[in-house]
């Protein structure tokens, strides 16, 4: 043995032992145990207890779909695409749509933002779908047969999801649709730069080979009616989604050269060959308004959108407009429309006020006012109408009811009275093709209590994901077998989760195509992950409220109390060993420990 003098931090001197050992002999007398620790029960010393809970990430309870995304990335964080893609399909039939065109609210509530960047929730959920597919891992069961005959209207995301789903729970589906091809508003109304057609047509095909049956070119209420599908279907569901332009209504809305938004973007995508030159005005501030000028960018026009109220209240999502800013589009902001002038038989001008801003409305946002004597002129070539869209409700005989999270109609079939359900655009305001897929998942499992012959059809508050989001089929398919579903789960908030163990990290997103070459073509703007990029990306995931059996728990235990389960892979504590210290919740990095009161019981 060495005896060292050394001083520490503070200057002060103290006697350092060091020891010089050669052999295990030379080694102090130190007291030990012959017997396993596991001998000695000292649980009984404990006040509270640990265990394993489960949490909700805020992610999943911010999606209209109903994803549960922590999960997702938790397999695909291991390299597991197949469970990862299972994952997302048990919710959302559309993992590479989605992970295109979705507006993401998922990523305005991710906890990592806290820390750095947000998670790129979108980004990776689209590499799930597109590598998975590439892979041969995305899975395309034949669902199991069966189950009652019953009928969609509308092959848009609302009937497509619905029918995915009754499928999955074992029902034969029949969708009936309008319009010549399948897909409603992800065919005609989104453009092909930001949705491929030839993914769309694989996505469809999919659904197609698990059993769906979909008859295109049947307008319901003019090819059939209602009552006659009434007596083909045990049950209905009408998603024909919103296709009606709102008229302007100001003088010379009618000329030549004057287009309806909506019906400028199907004939795009249909592919007819538009050469629209000049200045056009594009009327309105929705998502349909920017793509309707962007598209008018690519056919070689000068649009310029006009919207009465600033920036800031714009329903667009603040994504498109920046990328509608980035390839030249301009705005005509605090501006409204008084009339439209025509010269030599169409539309030469549009006529606009001033407006400001003043009090909210009943939508929230300020109201627009007009300014007295601020008009002006903007001469134009054409005049795009794209203030917003309503369904076409006409072939319903009845009056639809609103029960809860549902709608419906009282209408007699084949089996007495039943109810013809309503979901999607044509009874909600929330027009978003994520919300549209959240409400043919609400509906299918709506539809299936009703066939079992429940009378009260409210989706009950368990099945959430997240305690207000969408609720789960996952939790679902468990509670309609009678199997034990775990209690509403808790949402993790940022301040539940041990920063130390996650590093700061730049989050890594496609970019976009530069405008310049984006504005040359109608080809995809926005590129995906590729599978290196998705790991490095998933790797920054908190996984909040998900266990990934990092063992930090297992290995800091002073008891030996927690154990592997060998089966399952999962943790469990025993609680004949552990005196309650605490270290096992406070090292836990995902916030998947808890602490309850000890009970006598």
């Amino acid at each position: 043995m060495i005896l060292r003098f050394v001083n520490n931090e503070n200057g002060e001197w103290f006697v350092k032992r060091e020891y010089s050992l050669e052999s295990i002999e030379q080694f102090p007398p130190t007291p030990r145990s012959l017997i396993s620790a596991l001998v000695n029960k000292t649980g009984d010393w404990r006040f509270f207890r640990p265990l394993f809970v489960k949490r909700s990430s805020p992610c999943a309870q911010e999606c209209p779909i109903g994803q549960n995304l922590s999960k997702a990335f938790m397999y695909l964080e291991r390299g597991d695409w197949h469970n990862a893609s299972e994952t997302l399909l048990e919710e959302n039939p559309f993992p590479s749509i989605m992970g295109r065109i979705c507006y993401h609210p998922c990523q305005e509530q991710c906890n990592r933002r806290e820390l750095d960047e947000e998670i790129s929730i979108r980004s990776l959920e689209r590499a799930i779908g597109d590598i998975g597919a590439g892979a041969g891992e995305r899975p395309n069961p034949k669902a199991p047969r069966g189950g009652r005959a019953l009928g969609v209207v509308g092959a848009g995301p609302a009937g497509l999801s619905c029918a995915y789903h009754l499928t999955r729970l074992g029902h034969r589906v029949t969708i009936y649709e309008a319009n010549t091809d399948p897909g409603g508003m992800l065919r005609y109304g989104i453009p092909a730069y930001r949705l491929p057609k030839e993914l769309l047509n694989r996505e469809i095909s999919r659904l197609e080979r698990m059993g769906i049956h979909i008859r295109t070119g049947v307008r319901v209420g003019t090819d059939i009616s209602l009552e006659e599908l009434s007596e083909l279907h045990e049950a209905l569901f009408i998603a024909v989604g919103a296709w009606r332009n709102r008229p302007i209504k100001i003088q010379g809305e009618n000329l030549p050269g004057v287009l309806n938004g909506l019906e400028f973007l199907t004939r795009i995508n249909q592919g007819e060959d538009l050469d629209q030159r000049g200045t056009v005005a594009v009327i309105g501030g929705g998502n349909t308004a920017l793509d309707v000028a962007r598209c008018l960018a690519r056919v070689g026009a000068n649009p310029v959108i006009i919207y009465r109220r600033g920036r800031d209240e714009m329903p667009a999502f603040d994504e498109e407009v920046e990328y509608a800013r980035a390839e030249g589009i301009q705005f005509e902001f605090l501006a409204s429309p008084i009339r439209l002038l025509e010269n030599g038989g169409r539309v030469s001008a549009l006529e606009l006020i001033r407006m400001q801003l003043a009090e909210p409305d009943a939508t929230g946002r300020r109201r627009p006012v007009p300014i007295p004597g601020s008009t002006f002129i903007l001469e134009v070539e054409g005049v795009m109408k794209a203030i917003g869209e309503d369904p076409d409700l006409t072939f319903v005989n009845g009056e639809i009811h609103e029960a809860g999270e549902f709608h419906y109609v009282d209408h007699p079939g084949r089996n007495g009275p039943y109810r013809i359900f309503f979901g999607g655009d044509a009874v909600s305001t929330r027009r978003t093709v994520a919300h549209a897929v959240g409400a043919g998942k609400r509906a299918a499992m709506i539809i299936d209590r009703h066939l079992m012959g429940i009378e009260d059809l409210e989706l009950p508050p368990i099945l959430r994901i997240g305690g207000s989001g969408t609720p789960s089929m996952a939790r679902y398919t468990r509670f309609r077998s009678n199997e034990p579903i775990d209690e509403l789960p808790e949402v993790v908030a940022y301040e539940d989760i041990n920063t130390v163990y996650f590093e700061k990290a730049p989050r890594i997103e496609a970019r976009p195509l530069d405008a310049g070459l984006a504005l040359r073509s109608f080809e995809e703007v926005t590129g995906g992950l590729d599978s290196e990029q998705a790991m490095d990306e998933v790797a920054r995931c908190f996984q909040c409220g998900q266990c990934n059996q990092c063992d930090n728990c297992f290995i800091y235990c002073p008891d030996l109390a927690v154990v592997r389960n060998p089966e399952n892979l999962s943790r469990e504590i025993l609680y004949d060993y552990c005196k309650g210290c605490g270290i096992c919740v406070k090292e836990c990095p995902r916030a998947v420990l808890d602490f309850e009161r000890e009970t006598t019981e």
